[in-house]
């Protein structure tokens, strides 16, 4: 049997590098690529088709529970925002009359709060005070909202979609000596019928020299083009030195040949990683070993009293749900969770390079105007001078606006490579870990930065302050929404490199389309709704820009999704879960600025305190009502097991 499979393996290895230099040998030809980057590209359904743009959302599901709760997550959002943005009409409907005496007619400042909206306690309540806890009931239904509907639909498309990893869990921290298959198998029969077990071995030096060969091979059939036609061309021989460089690249890949062998089967590659994915035939079964392998504290004191008949020849094993078969980095397996922790200590490092840069620019800006301000000195008070200092805080603001979006650019890239170098064992975990990171730096460049650098709230509303400043941020987040429907980079490599391809391979790689990556996609998102929960209450308008923002990225994702990028692997609800926690927290972050608004809006106004302390109180109450209201003892907020009596999967599971 086992020579017979060796067999058929050789079989499939000739036909593939056959298919292979059938490809290299014809002549290059762009129609043929970009034929293969739109079969590429794209969700598609259970026919193989390209789902529509305008269909239901529920079809986006097959391709991930993610991928749906992301853009059900985006339409939430819109309307929630739509609201947000009709409670502060009345804020700045109330901040444009009030400001107008004040700043410049053609101020950008007159939407935003400023000294002369506290000309009395009443108004400020009727006025400010009211949107705010109108602002805040809204959140907080936004909150209970998102966290109700993430889980019903997880639990639908889990009922729709039917996939391997329904029937299967990941079992870590088995011992090597009993590692194989067959002691496995025996051990988990005991849960339910078993489908199939894959055990996980060390593959990263394999890797390796496979990337490395890959490589290799496509600059070998490149020269070799390269010297044939050189040939042809001339008549003549080709020179000694070109040709001594082809035939090394042709030993090397011999060599990379012969050293994958060697550690596929007599090195690293037959050693186990100690873990190991069990499927199961029912759902039921693998539910019922994962309540076992995760008891409850009292089933934890209990198990002391009795003996220890579930473990795994003495050990306790770790056993979560699987990812799907296509979501795990086999390669990755082996590393340790120490390493992985090494390398993202690394990677915050070089983000707080990043982020202390952006804030050394920004502390430039703000010590230039306020030495241009005293400049001016009683010019001022002048129309000429008030013009001229509108014009100079608006150029600081469109500066310091560009300097957050450059840095949040190079934090995207630097962020996403690092995290790729981390070395994370599933997709999954990959996207989970890059959506934290970048959503955290995003929100600290992005908004609290600016807060940090003019901590004071009474010169918020200057030209040039903060609210200034927000103005311009808030526009600046359209940016990267646009460059998803025009992958720059992408679009100059083919303009650049196709006429210099000289085999199919090289341009259809040129040609192929970029990996959507759903960590960045849900930081984005994140980010301008930092930037509107933040700004809005002290700049109204900013609610009005994150709405269009969000529209934008409604549809610019979904474009991209569905036509531009590769499919990303199916994942589960865990990036919507972590949006969900790091909304929560960004909406205490508005509670605080409106509380500090409040507070700031009202200076010489007496029984300021008596006026305005039960509203701030009352937000950071209903904040804190949720976070610790028990809203998973709810059955609606319960994950229901499944049943007893179900069908097998219909699709094939791991192999």
């Amino acid at each position: 049997m086992r020579a017979l499979a060796g067999a058929r393996a050789l079989t499939r290895a000739r036909t593939a590098d056959i298919a292979a230099r059938r490809i290299d040998d014809e002549k290059p030809d762009v129609a043929k690529a970009r034929k293969r980057a739109r079969a590429q590209a794209g969700i598609k359904d259970a026919a193989g088709k390209p789902l529509p743009l305008h269909g239901p959302l529920s079809d986006l599901g097959i391709g991930g529970v993610g991928v749906e709760l992301l853009f059900r997550s985006l339409r939430w959002s819109i309307v929630a925002f739509a609201l947000l943005a009709a409670a502060a009409s009345f804020s700045l409907a109330d901040n444009v009359q009030a400001n107008r005496e004040v700043y410049a007619r053609t101020s950008l400042l007159t939407a935003a709060i400023g000294p002369c909206c506290s000309r009395s306690a009443s108004r400020v309540v009727s006025w400010q005070a009211l949107p705010f806890l109108a602002t805040m009931l809204i959140l907080l239904g936004f909150l209970l909202f998102i966290r109700f509907k993430q889980r019903t639909v997880a639990q639908r498309n889990d009922g729709l979609h039917a996939t391997a990893a329904d029937y299967a869990v990941q079992v870590r921290r088995i011992p090597a000596h009993v590692s194989s298959a067959d002691e496995l198998h025996t051990f988990f029969s005991q849960f339910g019928a078993v489908e199939h077990i894959a055990v996980g071995h060390k593959s990263a030096a394999y890797v390796a020299l496979l990337d490395e060969w890959k490589a290799l091979e496509i600059e070998w059939r490149e020269r070799r083009e390269k010297l044939r036609v050189a040939g042809a061309q001339r008549g003549a021989e080709n020179s000694g030195a070109k040709l001594e460089t082809v035939r090394r690249l042709q030993v090397r890949l011999l060599e990379l040949e012969e050293g994958m062998h060697r550690v596929k089967t007599h090195g690293a590659g037959a050693e186990a990683t100690g873990t190991a994915f069990v499927a199961f035939t029912t759902e039921r079964a693998k539910y019922d070993c994962l309540v076992e392998h995760n008891p409850s504290l009292i089933t934890r004191a209990l198990e002391l009293l009795r003996p220890k008949a579930k473990r795994y020849h003495g050990v306790r094993l770790q056993i979560v749900v699987a990812p799907e078969p296509s979501d795990v980095w086999w390669e990755n397996l082996e590393i340790t969770r120490c390493s992985v922790a090494l390398r993202a200590a690394f990677t915050f490092a070089c983000t707080a390079a990043l982020i202390v840069s952006s804030a050394v620019a920004l502390t430039f800006l703000n010590r230039y105007k306020q030495e241009q301000v005293e400049l001016l000195g009683d010019a001022t008070l002048t129309e000429d001078g008030v013009l001229a200092r509108a014009s100079l805080g608006t150029g600081l603001s469109i500066a310091a606006a560009a300097v957050v979006t450059c840095v949040n650019e190079l934090i995207k890239i630097a962020i996403t490579r690092l995290t790729l170098f981390e070395r994370r064992p599933t997709r999954t975990d990959y996207e989970e870990s890059l959506y934290f990171k970048l959503a955290l730096a995003y929100t600290i460049n992005t908004v609290f930065l600016v807060l940090f650098i003019q901590p004071d709230p009474l010169r918020w509303s200057e030209e040039g302050g903060v609210f200034s400043q927000a103005l311009f941020i808030a526009l600046g987040t359209a940016a990267p929404e646009l460059s998803k429907l025009l992958p720059v980079a992408n679009l100059g490599a083919r303009l650049l490199c196709t006429w210099s391809a000289n085999t199919q391979a090289k341009l259809n790689k040129l040609w192929e389309p970029p990996a959507a990556t759903m960590g960045e996609y849900y930081a984005a998102f994140t980010k301008t709704i930092a930037v509107g929960l933040v700004f809005g209450p002290g700049m109204p308008i900013v609610w009005f820009i994150s709405l269009g923002t969000l529209l934008l990225a409604y549809w610019a994702n979904k474009a991209a999704l569905l036509r531009l990028n590769k499919p990303p692997p199916a994942m589960d609800a865990g990036l919507s879960n972590e949006f969900a926690n790091m909304l929560s927290l960004l909406v205490l972050a508005c509670a605080s600025m409106m509380c500090v608004l409040l507070d700031s809006t009202l200076d010489g106004v007496q029984n300021r305190q008596d006026s305005l302390t039960p509203w701030a109180a009352t937000m950071v109450a209903l904040w804190a009502l949720y976070q610790l209201a028990p809203f998973s003892c709810l059955p609606c907020f319960r994950y229901a097991a499944p049943s007893a009596g179900e069908p097998p999967p219909p699709t094939p599971l791991p192999p």
